[in-house]
């Protein structure tokens, strides 16, 4: 896959995000509750819809973490 690849260039940027932990705190009245969201390799399967592709078995079939590491 090439550089123009739109499907790389996702795989490229989210590989980026995995690193980040984003914590959402909510509150009222004294009462809050922390939302932490973290990116794992095989969240890019579902974020890319790439669990829609259904007719591609190499894509369907295929566990997401491998999918994810064969695109990059």
């Amino acid at each position: 896959m090439g550089n123009n690849d739109i499907l790389y260039q996702a795989a490229k940027i989210f590989e980026e995000i995995k690193s980040y932990k984003i914590e959402i705190i909510i509150g009222r009245k004294g009462h809050a509750e922390v939302f932490t969201i973290i990116f794992e390799d095989s969240d890019f399967h579902h974020l890319a819809g790439l669990h829609k592709l259904i007719d591609i078995v190499q894509v369907y079939k295929q566990n997401a973490s491998i999918v994810f590491s064969k695109m990059l």
